[in-house]
């Protein structure tokens, strides 16, 4: 009977039998009194591995500021990001909700709805906190849903000096500087200061790359030199010691472990391990170390008690400051490679030394024994992973899909390394990211062809990859950019035209799919193949009837097709779309004047003349005005 017991009590440990999966109450001394309403300030580094950080114990990085900030703070050995992509885990740490409950799912196509949650800034604004923030990649812009409830939010990234990355992320120094006289005018004040770096992001481009091995830690050290200053300003400013500082990432970085180079695919450690430092007011608690498991939605709670205020009943999150009553369960997700590739989302659940990773070929870890994850127990631990399985399904909340996003907004993304493309929602049965590693490597050595000038040696990569994954959305537009660069129209609409209909009909991919359309008649009109000239220039009118070039082309083909009364009224919806096309003004007016449609050739022949510039135009303004005095007559 014994026996029996204590394997159902191993049982219910083992299985979470009966278990209340709510935060359990503290355990242990209360946190202390801080001052009333102490200066609060988050820094976000971003894509910043713990283990990356002597800190953490790695020997290759040089982080002075980050070691001076540790000796007086508390050092969370192991804690987790709830999604390896920027935006999404911000929206977590602001509002201490998972991404399925606050909704953003992906870098693009989502909004935050702050009022709809406890949302840090507004909360300590109403504390009568002054708010500021400022962000340094575009994927945090104000306009995603992050800026209410702060009264300074700099994200003015594309206009300012010192800008990288083609315009859409900027160095953390140059963060600094816009947000120094802000924090100058308030330090006497209660604020709260949001502070994202950009830093160690993709492409690694450390200030002096021949020091550094590997040029992750290069950028590391320019963050943690940014966070230095920050500091030191703090300090001149006397905020420093009365400050509570939370240090953070939002979200791990590949490098490689598992196959993946950056972030977004894979749930891996690497992925979800965060550092997290936590520097109280008067550095209370100083030097401390907390090896039991936390996650970034304990910030927000943790935050507001400091605050002095009781944090709102229901949230995941538990305070930092306090120990809760048995394991927890963190989770994560991502549907990076549902939304860009038409693979399986992934979801998974750490619990104390277990890691479970739901896909379509799920995997159970045991950090403890094996923390670079690369053995899979679950065949020895069927049921305990099935338990989980089953908790995850019970955590999931069904993907709303992502809102198309206008053609500026892709580009800079783009620029900074993430897919543009948001995918229709696929179905049936999705593949695993584990078995596409080939695929990864092929876009890979694609993107690096590209970054080198060597679009023609892309080209295969991208169709092999295309091949094997016909449902890629990104990879067929990208493949169209390259083609249409290379002067293949022909290739590039058919590329153009997948992604449109994998798109569910994304207006932007239908006008990429129209441009080359219209490249594609030029190039027929050039070699008087009038009929296929015809069919493309009707194709790309078709898919984006403001092209006002390719309702020209439409006409001149139509006109040496001898469908002239069609080639005229072509013409004239070139002119309705852009009265300044002198080609199609000439075009108009001249075999208007021919056809007999005196009124029409006027108005376009006397528009012509005016506009002509005639060091250009010298024998079609003879002719134009020949023309309108016999029209006179």
């Amino acid at each position: 009977m014994m026996r029996r017991s204590l394997a159902l009590l191993v049982l219910c440990l083992a299985f979470a039998c009966g278990r209340d999966e709510s935060v359990q109450p503290p355990q242990g001394p209360a946190a202390p009194p801080f001052p009333d309403r102490p200066p609060i300030i988050v820094i976000s580094i971003d894509t910043l591995r713990s283990d990356r950080l002597p800190a953490y114990g790695y020997a290759a990085g040089e982080t002075p500021a980050i070691d001076a900030l540790r000796r007086d703070a508390i050092l969370y050995e192991r804690a987790y990001s709830h999604t390896p992509l920027t935006l999404p885990s911000h929206a977590s740490i602001l509002t201490g909700l998972l991404p399925g409950d606050h909704g953003v799912r992906d870098n693009q196509g989502y909004e935050l709805n702050s009022a709809s949650a406890t949302y840090l800034p507004r909360e300590l604004k109403q504390l009568g906190y002054a708010t500021g923030a400022a962000v340094s990649a575009y994927v945090l812009r104000g306009e995603a849903g992050l800026a209410d409830g702060f009264d300074v939010y700099e994200d003015d990234i594309d206009l300012r000096g010192g800008v990288a990355l083609g315009g859409v992320a900027r160095p953390g120094t140059a963060s600094l500087e816009v947000i120094e006289p802000w924090l100058r005018k308030v330090a006497a004040e209660p604020f709260f200061l949001l502070f994202h770096l950009f830093e160690p992001h993709m492409p690694y481009e450390p200030p002096d790359p021949s020091r550094w091995a590997d040029p992750y830690d290069g950028e590391v050290a320019a963050a943690d030199a940014v966070v230095g200053r920050l500091l030191a300003l703090l300090r001149e400013l006397d905020a420093y010691e009365r400050s509570a500082i939370v240090l953070l990432s939002d979200h791990g970085e590949g490098l490689g472990d598992h196959g993946e180079l950056e972030h977004g695919i894979f749930l891996y450690r690497e992925a979800l391990q965060v550092p997290l430092l936590l520097k109280l007011p008067e550095s209370h608690r100083r030097g401390d170390t907390v090896a039991a498991p936390v996650q970034l939605i304990d910030v927000l709670p943790t935050l507001l008690g400091i605050a002095g205020t009781e944090p709102p009943a229901g949230l995941p999150g538990a305070s930092l400051l306090e120990t809760p009553a048995g394991a927890r369960r963190i989770h994560a997700e991502t549907f990076y490679p549902r939304i860009h590739y038409g693979w399986s989302d992934l979801a998974s659940v750490v619990e104390g030394d277990l890691h479970f990773i739901d896909g379509p070929d799920p995997e159970l870890f045991d950090l403890a024994d094996d923390p670079g994850e690369t053995r899979n127990t679950l065949r020895e631990n069927r049921r305990l992973a099935a338990d989980l399985r089953t908790h995850l399904e019970g955590r999931r909340r069904p993907l709303e899909p992502p809102t198309a996003v206008d053609a500026e907004t892709r580009e800079k993304l783009a620029a900074l390394g993430y897919l543009g493309g948001t995918a229709a929602s696929p179905s049936g049965p999705l593949a695993d990211p584990k078995a596409q590693l080939p695929t990864l490597e092929d876009l890979r050595r694609a993107a690096e062809h590209l970054a080198r000038g060597e679009p023609e040696a892309a080209v295969p990569l991208y169709r092999r990859a295309l091949t094997a994954n016909p449902g890629m959305l990104d990879g067929w537009q990208t493949l169209g950019d390259v083609l249409l660069r290379l002067g293949r129209p022909d290739e590039a609409a058919d590329a153009y035209l997948r992604a449109f209909e994998l798109s569910g009909g994304d207006p932007d991919l239908g006008r990429r799919a129209a441009a080359a359309y219209e490249q594609l008649g030029l190039q027929h009109l050039r070699r008087r193949a009038w009929e296929a000239a015809r069919e493309a220039s009707r194709g790309a009118v078709d898919l984006d009837p403001e092209r006002a070039d390719a309702w020209n082309n439409l006409g001149v083909a139509l006109y040496y097709l001898e469908e002239r009364p069609s080639a005229l009224d072509a013409w004239q919806r070139a002119v309705e779309l852009d009265p300044r096309n002198l080609d199609t003004l000439y075009n108009l007016g001249t075999r208007a004047a021919e056809l007999g449609h005196h009124d029409r050739a006027r108005r376009a022949l006397e528009s012509f003349v005016e506009q002509a510039p005639p060091e250009r135009y010298r024998t079609e303004l003879r002719q134009a005005r020949i023309l309108l005095q016999r029209l006179g007559d």
